[in-house]
């Protein structure tokens, strides 16, 4: 399966002093990539790209049957206009027939935004267990927990999926699937998830649940 991550424009574009790689989207596509899934991720907040640029992309250089949009997901760096973005990329998209799928925080928390973008699918809170599902053929999209879609034009919201992904499962993430060149020169690792609090107000413990750690020894070898 041909599956494109896309990093949506944070216009005005963010300014090159402030990109790192985006890591948390680097993860998911090494992951899906492990899978044999066909994976390519698109920074289009770094490219300083616009929809008709993803038009072009799209046709001449890679033909995804599944993009995956990330907002707010890890690493919090687009404002609340991002979003309008995001409408139009999700309207390219399906222009393609190209199944959309959005993740993070934003859709998690309100995930009758898909009345706004017009996604195919949302996923609700932690990504790896859910994504699996979604592509599991010919799963009925009924029975995956932790989603939020559209049928007869109702909003269908289906619970978070309580199991929580094993992140020392994760590989060590592809950087190759980037130009590093086009980012600072600082690299990142993401060593843990969630929190050892439970403050109600937080999004951090609420979406990610308990703080859970990759092994030293995992952490020393992707520095390596």
């Amino acid at each position: 399966m041909n599956i494109l991550l896309i990093n949506p424009p944070n216009i005005p574009y963010s300014e090159h002093e402030l990109l790192i790689e985006p890591i948390d989207i680097i993860s998911l596509a090494t992951y899906l990539k492990e899978k044999k899934n066909n994976v390519k991720f698109l920074d289009m907040d770094c490219k300083k790209l616009s929809c008709d640029d993803l038009s072009e992309y799209i046709c001449s250089s890679f033909m995804p049957d599944i993009a995956i949009i990330s907002y707010d997901y890890h690493i919090p760096l687009h404002t609340q206009k991002a979003l309008e973005h995001i409408a139009n990329i999700t309207a390219v998209l399906k222009l393609n027939n190209i199944k959309t799928i959005m993740i993070g925080k934003t859709v998690t928390y309100n995930p009758k935004i898909i009345d706004e973008i017009n996604f195919d699918i949302g996923i609700i809170g932690e990504v790896e267990n859910t994504i699996i599902n979604i592509l599991d053929e010919p799963k009925n999209i009924n029975d995956i927990d932790g989603i939020v879609f559209k049928k007869n034009d109702k909003v269908i919201i289906k619970q978070s999926n309580k199991d929580k992904f094993d992140f020392n499962k994760l590989p060590i993430d592809d950087r190759d699937l980037v130009n590093l060149n086009d980012y600072i020169d600082v690299r990142s690792i993401l060593s843990s998830r969630g929190c050892i609090n439970k403050c109600d107000f937080c999004p951090t413990y609420n979406y990610w649940g308990a703080w859970r750690g990759k092994s030293a020894e995992n952490v020393v070898k992707e520095i390596e």
